[in-house]
């Protein structure tokens, strides 16, 4: 009975991400030639379309048209969005949107996949996705938010190596609320990040030069100087339109400084305070709000709130010898996150580490060789004394990603 729970929990992951996959590939099917399918993509294939044909990415009366409510094929993103759309024009508008669509299902599977979160959530995840609202709505209209929470797990994942900042680049220059991310990333003080993905959206825009110019970039700014009260769009779920419904007063300009004071706020805190995974998880989510507005679709980005919800619970192995003589404690990065901040390993001189959880309740001294070179675990109600150093590493799925060390004297 036993062997069967095991084989069920092994299965549980695979099972779930199975029902995901068939509900999104039914839904899609239905989506085809509906009413509203590909809306919005239809917007971004005619700006590649101009492009490739030397036109004007951005015609004349595009503000006005938006301020009428004719918002059918504006395109009001940046430059390189409708650049990297440039290859579907070589095939027919209708064509491309249905490919359009097969990736963008082919990026949310990989996404959910690249989570690092148990399999077990992983499938969770998949699950949710494929029962949600905005994931069917963001699929329907042909929009971004399925390719940027993508991108998101991307930056989640590989947050510190030369990868994150390179898709955060990306991601600013379609969106540019994703600036949260290097906000809190500064509050971090880590530079390089920082330098890095300024550089990376430098070359982003240096690349799209020869086929907008530079007054490409002029004409998008003055488009969207152009632009009236984007808070009172139409299927705009902002805290302004928000409040209006609710018949709450207020101007919109102050609802739209409260979400992005709420985000600001809480992006500051998780980075100042909590540890780096929470802070990325906050900053990501919280780029829904720093915005005067934000389409139902736009909560696809939630999928990354409810997979740091399900990063598992707290747990510590022992870890390996660094060098010849300090032994460390290892933190599972896909196991334990919600109390991270509170898990320490102290180093004695003997080679012994350590783990405190909760403020030095619950000691245990792990010793991490003995005469044999065997590994052995006993626990000890020593006192603390001889404390040299600290150290703890965090292991993700990939490897080792922190050292941590801290003197004690």
């Amino acid at each position: 009975m036993a062997n069967t729970g095991r084989a069920l929990t092994r299965l549980a992951p695979f099972i779930l991400a199975a029902a995901g996959i068939g509900i999104l590939l039914l839904v899609a099917a239905t989506f085809i030639g509906s009413s509203g399918f590909g809306y919005d993509y239809e917007a971004y294939d005619l700006a590649a379309r101009r492009l490739a044909a030397g036109g004007a990415l951005y015609p004349p009366g595009l503000a006005e048209a938006y301020n009428s409510a004719q918002y059918a094929g504006l395109y009001l993103y940046p430059p390189p969005l409708a650049v990297s759309l440039i290859p579907l024009t070589a095939i027919g508008a209708g064509q491309a949107v249905l490919v359009w669509l097969v990736l963008r299902l082919v990026l949310l599977l990989t996404g959910v996949a690249l989570l690092p979160i148990p399999a077990l959530a992983r499938g969770a995840v998949m699950a949710v996705a494929a029962i949600s609202f905005p994931v069917w709505y963001d699929l329907n209209l042909g929009n971004l938010s399925i390719v940027l929470f993508v991108l998101s797990t991307l930056i989640w994942r590989f947050r510190d190596g030369p990868i994150a900042p390179i898709v955060l680049a990306i991601c600013g220059v379609v969106r540019y609320p994703f600036g949260l991310v290097l906000v809190s990333w500064l509050l971090q003080r880590r530079w390089r990040a920082v330098a890095l993905t300024i550089v990376a959206g430098v070359v982003i825009g240096a690349a799209t030069l020869p086929f907008v110019g530079i007054q490409g970039w002029f004409d998008y700014l003055g488009a969207v100087r152009a632009l009236g009260n984007v808070s009172a769009g139409e299927h705009n779920l902002s805290l302004a339109t928000t409040a209006t419904a609710l018949g709450i007063p207020g101007p919109d300009g102050l609802w739209a400084a409260l979400g992005i004071a709420t985000a600001s706020v809480a992006a500051a805190w998780s980075a100042l305070r909590r540890d780096p995974e929470t802070a990325i998880v906050v900053a990501l989510t919280g780029t829904i709000l720093f915005f005067p507005f934000f389409h139902p679709h736009y909560l696809v980005q939630l999928l990354i709130n409810i997979s740091g919800a399900l990063a598992g619970n707290d747990q510590v192995v022992t870890g390996t010898v660094i060098g010849e003589q300090h032994a460390i404690a290892i933190v599972d990065q896909a196991s334990c996150r919600r109390n991270r901040q509170d898990v320490h390993a102290v180093v004695f001189r003997d080679g012994r580490v350590v783990v405190v959880f909760n403020h030095l309740q619950d000691v245990q001294a792990y010793h991490q060789r003995t005469t044999d070179g065997k590994d052995e675990q006993s626990t000890s109600d020593q006192p603390l004394v001889d404390q040299t150093r600290l150290f703890f590493v965090i292991l993700d799925r990939d490897g080792f990603r922190h050292l941590y060390s801290n003197s004690l004297t």
